[in-house]
This record gives structure tokens, C-alpha cells and sequence, in this order.
């Protein structure tokens, strides 16, 4: 019992220092940038880490003709893949951030946010 009490303590003491430096990595994580391209290398769809779509580029042969539902599901494909590196990237800085508690369990907690 008394052991849940100091982590818990030790939670308290460690989140009051965590805030500014989960603010400075979400301003690092905004200007990083990940880039997705869809399997045909057609499409490509780069993103922050903070999750905003930065900017989508459509190769020119695309859009010759009848092309519309390859450009939407190659976008879709694009969008998805570089949603999971930003995911990816955002988990790694929160981890780097929490690592340094030392809480028991915080790991699976990480985990399961990931999916």
C-alpha cells in the first residue's frame, strides 16, 4: 500500500517538472516533418510530428485522364502511412520525456496508446 503511495508521490513531484518540457517537445515535434509515399511512388504526403498535414504531392502522369479514384486511394494510402510515423515520432518523445520517472508500468501505458 504504502509503496503505491510514494509512486504516486513520486508522480506528483515529476509531473510539475514535466510540463515545460512537454511543451518545448511539442514545438520540437511540429517542426519535425516525416514524409509517407504511397507504394506506387506517385503519391506523396509529408506531415509534422505534431500530426498537421504539411503538403500532398501527386505525380503529373496521375491526373492524366480517368485518374481520379488511383489519386484518392494512393492519397488515403499516403495519409494513413505518414500519420503512423508521426504516431511513432510523438511516442519516442513522450517516452524520452517519462523515461526519467522511473513509474512501474508506464511502458505497457505507452504501448497501448501507440495502437
Amino acid at each position: 500500500m504504502f509503496e503505491n503511495l510514494t509512486n504516486f508521490s513520486k508522480l506528483l513531484r515529476g509531473a510539475g517538472q514535466m510540463m515545460p518540457r512537454i511543451q518545448k517537445m511539442k514545438e520540437k515535434l511540429g517542426k519535425e516533418e516525416v514524409a509517407a509515399t504511397s507504394t506506387t511512388g506517385q503519391v506523396t504526403v509529408c506531415m509534422s510530428g505534431a500530426g498537421s498535414v504539411m503538403r500532398i504531392d501527386i505525380a503529373p502522369a496521375l491526373v492524366e485522364g480517368d485518374g481520379r479514384s488511383a489519386i484518392e486511394a494512393q492519397i488515403l494510402e499516403a495519409v494513413n502511412d505518414a500519420i503512423k510515423q508521426a504516431k511513432s515520432l510523438h511516442l519516442k518523445a513522450v517516452r524520452e520525456v517519462v523515461d526519467e520517472l522511473g513509474i512501474p508500468g508506464i511502458d505497457r501505458m505507452l504501448e497501448q496508446l501507440a495502437e
